[in-house]
């Protein structure tokens, strides 16, 4: 395991969805930006997307703590679970550790024994200590890393074909004819990523003090490449370089042997920009002929505006001709500056008391234009900055037009607040433990809302007048949470637990700049990003029942049940306009999505007996709502096809298969390891590690190929057709795969090494993790079956049909990763 996600995702009740717009960990059935990360009692949360917004060295890792259910009233903003990472600390012996891990021992895109090199590398090292030598009172530690990385795993093939004619007249008035070709297993060219991690902190053990001081920083810098369509503009490519950074000081003050309190206070920094590697920060220049010029591109004038070179035609494909511009210029902030306090005292033998509370405050800062907008800046200098936003519908917030920091009014920085008070009792008695909690929320999500929704007043450059804006009203949550655990024998222990969660939705769904959002409301279009106005926070009420069994010294069973009701969740809807506004009806989110889970757990532990330690785990869960994300939910999906009652779009409003469920999943693993001086000099501290994970399918829907416009894989939002069965009926795929390790250590002088090979995808599992909505697999999309295909194969020959499955579905990211393989040495001393 090389990350926090991959351990996590050895637990039961998780689950990687690979659905559009709903990707990434899902816990129990709750979308995935329904889980909340800690790294050291800082909570680094991605708050505007969701995920994690900040990664750990692997090596660097002590402990990671899964919440599936049942947490007690300490923890909140999740309401589906916690992922807490705990950092190592200072040892009382200087150690130091160095790891040198690759799979660049090939060209990637050579193929060498039936397999692939991708080009990434992770060199780490840590080292940890007194401060002083001989003195335990403090210690530090200390750990680094580089990666690196050429391009991602991917089943891609070879693409060859020559000779294909562009169908748009070239500056000679004639065709050009081109040669296409593409490498195998290659994501993007001229691709190339780094990073740099620093994790560390110091412990100050001042008895009856303790003072923990740490933090992490990581720094990246990505060449983001170019596609085939950019095949002919290999030098155009953007850059994205940002860093994150993550602080805390920890202070535990024992008051006596029952009784401590701790004190935290920590911040939590990240920003990242796109841009242009030629004109970098100079944004006016992204849409200015001259400056291009003086690069060697040559820009095409559309009378007073100047745009990108014609594309060349290539059948059904387009593709940029030399000098065409790849992307657009953005900057985001985030960052937030809190404290946690709790206080722990044992009465008795019987009760032990814990409260404490927590405050942070954040910032967030958002700025992005498109080539369009700097084309019209650049070619019409008379135009207002409200007509250039109303015609191209920029984002920003916290920053002026112009990039300069903006903290005040409508289009200021963002300033949300979360804060939360709990106490807790855990009461012990011979045969009974209960936990009783009590937690209170207050949340600020610093959004906005409407004076009225179905008449909205705009300036006469089309912007959301200033006056039509109110604050969001704040929201005051009080959360119950109950638990108990009694042993029925000596070996068997049984539990069960209730509780109310309250989570402030992805910060996104409420933060646009109003450019944007003034198009959006202005109507008549559905906009795949609409805005939510007034959004509350999200609720979940969860059940959890179940108990542990010992078999013998060694094995250990955990079987358990969970029932989860979430309420608020956000979605698409629909809202009507006044019969005197100046704007039409309009598409915005609002807290209409209701979801109901459920699943059985098992757990299944080995302690090394005979050399051998395993772990099973499996889970079965049935996630069903009326929507399976923000942005895209079951209401948009069907939306364009909604039925109309009295003008207005009538909604689903019953349970369907969400995105992500897959019924069955889970995992397995058998470590078989030689101990030291055991089986010989050849056999000892040899060891072999097989972890097998699996899935059933997750939930789409057919549709008719007939009505289909291939824009897209299923889930996606551009991916429109006529469904020909229920919602949600139809599921993809069972997916498994083998990852493998087998790793020797032996001694040199006072240096422990370790050498090992890891083997993911042992078998190379070609795993359909997306299918085609038409057909129901991820080989094939249809469209060539179809009538309108076989007369465009028919019409253009094989070259095209060669291309069309290239481009189309062979490289759609329709399959899990290939095989990849990892040499590493590990030194310790």
């Amino acid at each position: 395991m090389r990350s926090v996600a991959d351990l996590a995702l050895l637990s039961t009740g998780i689950v990687y969805s690979n659905a559009a717009n709903a990707s990434g960990i899902v816990i129990r059935g709750g979308r995935p930006d329904e889980v909340a990360y800690y790294v050291d009692g800082v909570q680094t949360t991605n708050k505007l997307g969701g995920g994690e917004g900040t990664y750990v060295i692997a090596n660097a890792v002590e402990e990671v703590q899964v919440l599936a259910g049942g947490y007690s009233a300490e923890y909140g903003g999740a309401n589906s679970g916690i992922i807490k990472t705990t950092m190592k600390t200072g040892t009382s012996n200087y150690k130091v550790g160095v790891e040198l891990r690759t799979d660049s021992w090939a060209k990637p895109g050579k193929e060498v024994l039936k397999t692939y090199s991708y080009g990434r590398n992770d060199y780490s090292a840590q080292v940890s200590g007194p401060v002083i030598p001989g003195d335990n009172k403090y210690r530090f530690f200390l750990a680094g890393q580089y990666l690196s990385s050429v391009t991602s795993p991917n089943w891609y093939p070879e693409l060859n074909i020559k000779g294909v004619v562009d169908n748009n007249v070239n500056s000679q008035g004639g065709h050009d004819t081109l040669d296409i070709y593409w490498p195998a297993r290659i994501a993007g060219k001229n691709d190339f990523d780094y990073q740099f991690r620093i994790n560390g902190n110091v412990l100050l053990d001042l008895k009856p003090f303790q003072v923990r001081i740490g933090g992490t920083h990581r720094y990246i810098n990505f060449n983001n490449g170019y596609f085939v369509g950019n095949l002919f503009n290999g030098d155009r490519i953007t850059k994205t370089e940002g860093y994150e950074q993550t602080g805390n000081i920890k202070l535990t003050h024992f008051l006596t042997s029952t009784t401590f309190y701790n004190i935290n206070f920590n911040l939590y920094n990240r920003y990242q920009h796109t841009y242009d590697k030629d004109y970098k920060f100079d944004w006016p220049a992204y849409g200015d002929s001259i400056a291009a010029a003086k690069y060697g591109y040559t820009m095409r004038s559309l009378g007073v505006t100047w745009t990108d070179p014609n594309v060349y035609a290539i059948w059904d494909w387009t593709f940029n001709r030399y000098g065409t511009r790849p992307g657009n210029f953005s900057k985001v902030k985030q960052s937030y500056i809190g404290a946690t306090f709790d206080f722990t005292h044992q009465i008795g033998v019987t009760h032990e008391i814990k409260l404490g509370g927590e405050y942070s405050r954040y910032t967030f800062r958002s700025y992005a234009w498109s080539n369009g907008t700097l084309n019209q800046v650049r070619s019409n200098p008379d135009d207002t900055w409200g007509m250039i936003a109303v015609s191209q519908r920029p984002s920003y917030y916290g920053y002026d037009f112009f990039g300069n920091n903006l903290d005040e009014g409508v289009d200021g920085a963002k300033h949300p607040v979360f804060a939360a008070a709990y106490i807790q009792d855990k009461i012990e008695f011979s045969d009974i433990v209960l936990n009783i909690g009590l937690r209170y929320d207050y949340i600020d999500s610093d959004g906005w809302d409407l004076v009225d929704k179905t008449n909205v007043k705009f300036t006469s450059d089309g912007l959301i007048r200033d006056d039509q804006f109110k604050k969001t009203e704040t929201s005051n949550t009080i959360s119950p949470r109950i638990g108990f655990s009694f042993a029925l024998t000596d070996k068997t222990v049984f539990y069960a637990a209730w509780g109310r969660f309250v989570q402030q939705s992805k910060l996104r769904d409420i933060y646009l700049g109003r450019p944007y959002v003034s198009r959006v409301v202005t109507g008549g279009n559905a906009y795949a990003d609409p805005i939510g106005f007034g959004i509350k926070p999200e609720k979940t009420t969860q059940y959890d029942v179940g108990f542990k069994q010992q078999i013998g010294d060694n094995l250990g069973v955990d079987i358990s049940a969970y029932y989860k009701d979430i309420k608020d969740q956000v979605t698409a809807g629909f809202q009507p306009s006044a019969p005197t506004a100046s704007h039409q009806s309009y598409y915005m989110l609002e807290n209409a999505d209701f979801s109901t889970t459920k699943g059985i757990e098992l757990k299944v532990n080995l302690r090394r007996t005979e050399r051998i330690a395993a772990q099973l785990s499996y889970t079965y869960s049935d996630a069903r709502g009326t929507g399976s994300a923000t942005r895209y939910s079951t209401r948009f999906y069907l939306i364009w096809q909604a039925p109309t009652y009295g003008g207005e779009f009538q909604m689903p409003t019953f349970l369907m298969p969400l995105l992500f469920n897959y019924p069955h999943s889970g995992s397995m693993w058998i470590d078989y390891r030689f101990g030291e001086n055991d089986g010989g000099p050849i056999l000892s501290q040899l060891g072999m590690n097989l972890l097998f994970r699996f899935n059933s399918g997750r939930s789409y829907t057919r549709i008719d190929p007939t009505t289909s416009d291939y824009g897209a894989s299923e889930g996606s939002a551009q991916h429109h057709g006529v469904p020909i069965e229920p919602y949600g009926t139809s599921k993809t795929p069972w997916a498994y795969t083998f990852d493998l390790t087998i790793d020797k250590t032996v001694k040199i002088g006072p240096v422990s090494t370790n050498f090992y090979v890891t083997i993911y995808n042992l078998l190379n599992s070609k795993n359909e993790i997306n299918v085609y909505a038409e057909t129901g697999s991820g080989y094939d999309d249809g469209y060539l079956s179809t009538a309108k295909g076989q007369a465009a194969a028919q019409r253009n020959g094989a070259k095209y049909v060669e291309m069309y499955k290239w481009m189309n579905y062979l490289t759609a990211g329709m399959f899990n990763s290939p095989r990849e393989v990892y040499f590493g040495i590990r030194l310790d001393f």
